[in-house]
């Protein structure tokens, strides 16, 4: 039971993580078009991944002492900021900015809960990878859906633009709350903690079987060796014979065939008529 429930819950904080990124990417032209700026469409997606490295070290050096909780609330808290942030810009320039918070929350999280994941087995990781992979499905998907079903009459494309994007982002954020419960409410570090004891033992157990084995047998073969049997002696030293006559055989070929083509080759170079040279005095 706790082995599905954690399944669950880091699949869907794996989703929810990557989503908003998801969905700024897919509404990346719209949102230009929204704010007469096509043009600088490619500003949107480089504003998504501009703090990635800056939050992801923040994280790595300086929160080290800070507990994985108050660092998921925080991250939840930012990917809020940006979704409420894009649906209400009033220009370009403030969309990027909120667009920017929003891909930090994405990465800082992934850092996070990466750094987390050492409390469960191994084996948990799918999980987490299963659920970015349905992000991608999912953040498209839900724009899709969005610009199929959201339509504002009598208004023009700008305003209906802006309406989309502004409903879009905002009827995302809910997703955070889903965020929280799987953290806060599915996962269940304790029992996972003793499955994971569990699983090093077996690693443990199996590579002190392998280390054995191999000791045994390395004992096997230097005894083997030392001991004066003749027979083992005859047949190393025919290996080595069959060894020395095979290199000597194709180093022979190799000579054959470079003697048999250079004749070839050098007349192929000459030219077909030679002028013949005539004495200037």
């Amino acid at each position: 039971m706790a082995f599905l429930s954690n399944w669950i819950g880091l699949f869907f904080m794996g989703t929810i993580n990557n989503l908003p990124y998801v969905l700024v990417n897919s509404a990346a032209r719209t949102l230009a078009e929204s704010f007469d700026e096509v043009n600088f469409v490619g500003l949107i997606f480089w504003a998504n991944v501009s703090l990635s490295f800056f939050v992801q070290s923040l994280n790595g050096f300086l929160l080290l002492n800070v507990s994985y909780g108050a660092r998921i609330f925080v991250n939840g808290l930012m990917m809020l900021g940006g979704l409420f942030g894009v649906a209400y810009s009033v220009n370009f320039w403030m969309a990027l900015a909120c667009i920017g918070l929003t891909g930090s929350s994405s990465a800082f999280g992934e850092n996070v809960t990466l750094g987390y994941l050492k409390k469960f087995p191994s084996k948990m990781i799918n999980a987490w990878s299963s659920g970015t992979g349905m992000a991608g499905l999912m953040g498209s998907g839900l724009y899709l859906i969005y610009g199929c079903t959201i339509k504002v009459s009598e208004e023009s494309e700008k305003t209906q633009l802006r309406n989309l994007n502004k409903l879009s982002f905002l009827l995302t954020t809910p997703i955070v709350i889903v965020y929280w419960i799987a953290f806060y409410c599915l996962l269940n570090t304790h029992e996972s903690s003793m499955d994971r004891d569990e699983e090093h033992r077996d690693e443990e157990h199996v590579e002190h079987c392998k280390v054995t084995e191999n000791s045994e047998s390395d004992e096997d073969t230097e005894a083997l060796l030392r001991s004066p049997n003749p027979q083992v002696n005859y047949h190393k030293d025919n290996e080595i014979a069959e060894t020395n006559v095979q290199s000597c055989r194709t180093r022979l070929a190799v000579c054959l065939l470079y003697f048999s083509c250079v004749p070839y080759i050098s007349l192929d170079m000459l030219p077909e008529h030679v002028p013949p040279r005539s004495d200037q005095s």
